[in-house]
């Protein structure tokens, strides 16, 4: 989980998350109730009144619908929900078209809390708790593909494809010497190009932390 940083205020708003969050987990682990925070913390968390939380559409990681009921659902969207409701404020979801728009959002201050992978570059702008999923980092290939190994992607005439901007596209910019790194703008944009190439490597957008 990330915030902006930068000033007094938003140190402050750091610490303010890390104790209520610590709260949180010790609380959660007792059959107590939870004690509701104090004022000065939902003001430090929630500025606006709302919890503000930024998501991006098309991963588990962030938030999906449900193809029958067009629920929304996942993992940034169900912690955000959470987190409002034990800061005592109303939960407000902002979706962005892709996870770019959602970092440009922390550092604008124009959300209270995302949901995205940690990395020495983001962390210029934004402060991260502890990392609260760790996912691999794999890749999707076609039926029948050759490529039955690691070593087997970086090769010439492979193409990867990544969201633009996302961990996959940094790290695989830098680590693949060969195959030709291939970006998409959104997760859905990704998808739907893999699916009309067929000879196209899809490299599955998620980082070894997500924070």
């Amino acid at each position: 989980m990330t915030h902006s940083r930068g000033n007094t205020v938003n140190q402050s708003r750091w610490w303010a998350v890390c104790a209520f969050l610590a709260a949180t987990l010790l609380l959660a682990a007792c059959t107590t109730p939870a004690v509701a925070p104090s004022p000065e913390v939902q003001r430090i968390l929630a500025p606006s009144g709302k919890l503000r939380v930024a998501l991006y559409p098309g991963t588990p990681t962030s938030i999906i619908r449900d193809p029958v009921s067009g629920a929304a659902k996942g993992v940034g969207y169900d912690l955000g929900k959470e987190f409002a409701r034990r800061l005592g404020v109303p939960f407000e979801p902002v979706v962005f078209s892709k996870n770019a728009e959602v970092l440009e959002a922390v550092k604008a201050g124009q959300v209270d809390v995302a949901f995205t992978n940690a990395t020495t570059t983001r962390a210029k702008d934004m402060d991260f708790t502890a990392p609260y999923l760790e996912i691999e980092l794999g890749y999707l290939v076609p039926s029948g593909s050759m490529i039955l190994t690691l070593a087997d992607v970086d090769r010439p005439g492979i193409s990867v494809g990544v969201t633009e901007g996302s961990t996959s596209d940094g790290q695989l910019s830098r680590d693949l010497r060969n195959a030709v790194v291939v970006r998409a703008p959104t997760v859905n944009s990704r998808k739907s190009r893999t699916q009309r190439d067929s000879s196209m490597l899809q490299s599955i957008e998620r980082g070894f932390e997500a924070s």
